[in-house]
């Protein structure tokens, strides 16, 4: 499968796993908060959240979606990392990295090509352009690799629920499946998402714009947008 192919599949699946995992943490977090206004007042602040009131309306529902968000985030992060599958069927991050450094699509002539494509005026700032981009080195893509790696250890730490919750058939209550997901820390969820969209963000920005390998970057649009789409939908709930 080609380079681009395998980037499609790996950043929809992360962009996606992030955006649930968000909307899982905003729920709680935004309810919380709005019950805080309240604490003054008697009979306990959450009695007087208007948000909150309005999610103890539908609790099963809400706590449906919450167990489903997680689940969906696990099974989608389970697909970045898995290796089961056969050869031509499995696209884990591996695997893109690979094929990646196997391609010549980082060379600055093929971005040359891709840039002129992509714009009617290229030839007037072409050169230009090309003189302050970077062309990825094999130590970028080891550098790369090793990241992965690391990534890869904390999903190793934590991918046990995939197997215990969502891989096999038996009937697992709430109560329990709250448990499981309370042994493994949330933190450790957020920076394997993290992690991976730095990795996207990495072969994005080298195969578009000719950059170098930047591993400070953080992609806090997601959560941002996870924040806001929720908050969003909890004050109309509550209206």
């Amino acid at each position: 499968m080609s380079y681009k192919k395998e980037f499609e599949i790996f950043s929809n699946n992360i962009n996606q796993a992030a955006r649930l995992f968000y909307y899982h943490q905003e729920i709680d977090k935004q309810i919380y908060a709005d019950g805080k206004k309240h604490e003054n007042e008697p009979d306990g602040y959450f009695h007087y959240s208007k948000i909150y009131q309005a999610i103890e309306f539908n609790a099963q529902f809400w706590m449906d979606y919450k167990n489903f968000s997680i689940m969906s985030t696990i099974i989608i992060l389970g697909r970045i990392f898995s290796k089961d599958k056969g050869k031509d069927k499995s696209h884990h991050v591996e695997r893109l990295i690979e094929t990646a450094k196997k391609s010549d699509l980082f060379t600055k002539e093929k971005l040359k090509e891709r840039t002129i494509t992509g714009s009617q005026n290229a030839s007037e700032w072409i050169d230009k352009f090309l003189e302050r981009t970077y062309e990825l080195s094999k130590l970028d893509f080891e550098e790369i690799e090793k990241f992965v790696s690391k990534i890869r250890k904390k999903w190793d730490q934590i991918k046990s629920l995939r197997n215990k919750v969502l891989a096999h058939q038996d009937i697992i209550s709430d109560e329990k499946k709250s448990e499981i997901f309370k042994q493994s820390k949330y933190s450790t969820f957020e920076e394997i998402i993290l992690d991976l969209l730095k990795v996207e963000n990495i072969l994005w920005q080298a195969f578009y714009n000719g950059e170098k390998p930047d591993f400070t970057y953080k992609n806090t649009r997601i959560h941002e947008a996870a924040r806001k789409d929720v908050q969003s939908l909890l004050e109309r709930l509550s209206n």
